[in-house]
């Protein structure tokens, strides 16, 4: 039920049990599928996650790559979830963490249609809502300066603070991250 992430990741098959494991014991509710030599796992995951998996890699010892993907729903098609996975597994498979900038990144002026999936699954909500793309733009022409964008736009520096929080769970970009913030631009820009 409701929108859910998915963890693309990639483990030894002996520990490939015990990784689920602690997947399915942290994170509630959580559906795993194997495609190709992937386990692809549906849940409520945030950028915590990378936490979780550098910890299996440097404390336990368990060679893990993973991606956090996109934001999906009951009406994302099946074909771009499978699309994303055969770019990433064909262009950014790499021991530890990614998750969509660097797929974002890797792919613009190469691949639009892995960003345009990106983007119709990541950016529709926040699209809906134009107070959101009015501070996400000001911020982009502030340098990322919040308070300079509150000024601006006549809001509460809280206010602010509080909609790029809703950003970041609505699309799991941090407008506050570089990196982020050049993906979020990028998926905006699409036309």
């Amino acid at each position: 039920k409701g929108d859910r992430r998915f963890l693309i990741y990639s483990v030894n098959d002996e520990d490939e049990t015990i990784v689920n494991k602690v997947i399915e014991d942290i994170y509630h509710n959580v559906v795993i599928v194997k495609y190709l030599k992937y386990n692809i796992a549906f849940g409520n995951f945030d950028n915590s996650v990378k936490d979780m998996f550098q910890a299996l890699s440097s404390d336990l010892g368990y060679d893990v790559s993973v991606n956090l993907g996109f934001l999906v729903s009951s009406k994302t098609a099946g074909q771009s979830i499978v699309t994303y996975i055969n770019y990433y597994d064909k262009f950014i498979y790499s021991a530890g963490f990614t998750n969509i900038s660097d797929v974002v990144i890797a792919a613009n002026n190469k691949d639009t249609n892995i960003v345009e999936i990106i983007s119709v699954n990541t950016i529709s909500k926040i699209k809906e809502q134009n107070n959101y793309i009015e501070i996400i733009n000001s911020l982009f022409k502030n340098n990322l300066n919040v308070s300079l964008t509150s000024k601006l736009l006549y809001m509460h520096r809280n206010s602010v603070l509080n909609k790029i929080d809703q950003v970041k769970k609505i699309t799991g970009l941090d407008i506050q991250n570089f990196k982020d913030a050049y993906t979020l631009k990028i998926l905006l820009d699409i036309k």
